[in-house]
């Protein structure tokens, strides 16, 4: 689109594997602004939630995204601590103290298999999404050795997220979290309910 005020061009942006072929994302194009004349900003880019969606399932297709968070890690203003001391983290897996200790360091190794289904709210900035992904706890005992306390499969998981863009620095917070499906995998130390395992991890959540 080109005007006396500015020159507009509408791109798709579809990322695939070559080795599959294209495949579409599960949402639909939305209607994308060329222009939003509510700002001053000369140069204006918008990306779409089609464009989201497409490059997390092609990568997850061809590459990993997995990671863990230490126990070290946390802060000691930390509201939940990754160790067998903390409250939160006994009442989400009730058991793990008696049975490694106290102050035992638990880290979380996380691998996901989907991130999609992206929503952009303009009015408040937000963003949310769905993910599948494995969480294994893994308990750093006494004798030096690690051993894999607990591997759960969480999917449908709802999250919520902020994106921030500030002299060309972006920044990301996470806003909220919902799980809705658990399934145990393994437990060394109790029979866990899936069930109540999925309450606790959401208010486990909202404490974090």
């Amino acid at each position: 689109m080109v005007n006396d005020q500015y020159f507009g061009m509408d791109m798709k942006g579809l990322f695939f594997d070559k080795r599959v072929g294209e495949t579409e994302p599960s949402v639909a194009i939305p209607d994308m602004p060329i222009k939003n004349t509510e700002h001053a900003e000369k140069f204006q880019a918008f990306l779409s939630t089609y464009v989201i969606d497409s490059l997390f399932d092609s990568y997850l297709k061809v590459g990993k995204i997995e990671g863990e968070l230490k126990s070290a890690m946390l802060p000691s203003t930390s509201p939940i601590q990754l160790n067998t001391n903390d409250t939160t983290m006994n009442l989400v897996f009730p058991g793990i103290k008696s049975y490694y200790g106290a102050d035992v360091p638990l880290d979380i190794h996380l691998k996901f298999h989907r991130i999609g289904e992206f929503d952009i709210t303009y009015a408040n900035q937000n963003m949310a999404g769905l993910a599948d992904f494995d969480l294994e706890l893994w308990a750093n005992k006494t004798d030096g050795t690690r051993e894999m306390a607990v591997s759960l499969t969480l999917s449908e998981v709802a999250f919520g997220f902020s994106l921030l863009i500030n002299d060309m620095k972006v920044s990301s917070q996470i806003t909220e979290v919902y799980s809705g499906k658990v399934a145990v995998n393994s437990c060394t130390f109790a029979n866990l309910s899936a069930l109540k395992l999925k309450i606790e991890l959401n208010n486990g959540w909202r404490i974090a």
